[in-house]
């Protein structure tokens, strides 16, 4: 206990600037400055004539009154509450759970906020203006704590399970930011899951700064790194460095969590490395990636597609394109094509003999000359046969619910 005064108005009812802390913080001690009939020698008469006491004071009394009539704040909302209907807050509960279920299915189909429900506007429409919980702020909020409600349930069960594994994987969006997404895998009641963590942008992509953000990523979610039994990520030298790669990093904070390698992205660098070995290859993909340009455009779409109808295609194919990253892709790009190259041959016939632009005309017979041959057909019915194998191992790996004992039985 301080041997200390303090003044009881000025320490509960003063603002939140006032520069006197010695009634209200601190304590008054200096004894000697209490005597005297005049401010200078007595600092609690001083105190007392000053303009920040008889404010205080004012308000303690404005607040005693109030507390005897039953006005404070606290009053009041109990007995606002009391005086709304039952039926009212049902239904503005109600209200509010429909919005949620409405903001949680479009966030699950990526489809634009929009109002459609004229029974939903209705309501919205008797709430006062601050209440209708369709502005911006407050839709990302109530996403934001679903969200959050979701990752704890996750976080939870993987607690429950006591080890988990870490996969991190890292692509460059639209802006050229590089954005890092967190996944781990676990088991629950014998059963394997593999749940979406979180993802941030990585502003550096270095080893140190990977390593850095995974290890303090986990502990916000109440993960222990020491869980972790096993860390799978790609093959880039910044995150398998066997010496100070990302997941050499993590092995010194977590000896037992073993790095694997994605499978499904090695068997994808061994397809890309071998279509670099085999020329034939490398043409037919070259030739590919022209057509579907070719195809793309506003002028040569609308032709593509009225062939396919004249065929009776109830569906008209759009030639796609693909990348390195993932050459499951390739399988279905490719085989559409093959079953729609009649169409693509009468496509490229028609322009040829029929368009009045003359640019257009030499690329259209410059692919034909190339679609028609047996050669690139043949190549084409070859990869088509080749990547239905791979896609189907591609699959099976990329299978969340695959084990070590499923994969090490013989086929």
């Amino acid at each position: 206990m301080n041997d200390a005064c303090y003044c009881y108005c000025c320490r509960h009812f003063a603002p939140s600037s006032t520069t006197d802390k010695a009634f209200t913080v601190t304590g008054f001690s200096n004894w000697k400055k209490t005597c005297g009939h005049k401010e200078k020698s007595n600092t609690l008469l001083k105190h007392k004539l000053s303009s920040a006491h008889r404010s205080s004071f004012v308000a303690w009394e404005e607040y005693r009154q109030s507390a005897q009539k039953g006005h404070t704040i606290q009053d009041i909302v109990s007995q606002s509450t009391l005086q709304v209907p039952e039926k009212e807050i049902e239904d503005n509960r109600c209200l509010l759970k429909t919005i949620i279920d409405i903001l949680l299915l479009c966030a699950k189909q990526g489809i634009a906020l929009r109002d459609h429900d004229t029974r939903l506007q209705k309501k919205i429409g008797k709430l006062p203006k601050n209440a209708h919980y369709r502005s911006p702020e407050i839709q990302n909020e109530l996403l934001s704590v679903m969200g959050s409600l979701v990752r704890n349930k996750i976080c939870e069960e993987v607690r429950n399970s006591g080890h988990f594994t870490l996969m991190v994987d890292e692509i460059r969006d639209i802006s050229k930011k590089e954005q890092v997404s967190i996944v781990v895998r676990y088991v629950k009641v014998s059963a394997v899951y593999e749940s979406f963590l979180t993802y941030f942008t990585a502003h550096d992509i270095t080893t140190e700064g990977l390593s850095t953000l995974i290890t303090n990523t986990l502990p916000q979610h109440n993960l222990p790194l020491s869980m972790c039994v096993c860390q799978s990520y790609d093959g880039a030298s910044v995150m398998s460095g066997r010496l100070s790669g990302v997941q050499a990093r993590i092995r010194k904070l977590c000896p037992q969590a073993i790095y694997v390698h994605c499978f499904a992205h090695r068997l994808n660098l061994v397809l890309v490395d071998c279509s670099k070995n085999m020329e034939f290859v490398s043409e037919l993909f070259c030739v590919y990636q022209m057509l579907y340009l070719f195809s793309s455009s506003s002028a040569v779409l609308p032709v593509f597609e009225e062939v396919q109808r004249v065929a009776g295609i109830k569906k008209p194919l759009r030639i796609k394109s693909f990348g390195n990253t993932r050459w499951a892709c390739h399988f279905d790009a490719i085989s559409g094509v093959l079953q729609s190259l009649k169409e693509i041959v009468a496509t490229l016939e028609d322009l040829t003999e029929n368009d009045r632009d003359s640019k257009r005309r030499v690329e259209a017979g410059g692919l034909l000359t190339h679609v028609r041959t047996v050669r690139f057909i043949f190549i084409f019915v070859f990869l088509v046969k080749g990547l239905s194998i791979t896609k189907g191992l591609s699959d099976q790996l990329q299978d969340d619910s695959l084990d070590l004992a499923a994969a090490a039985e013989p086929g």
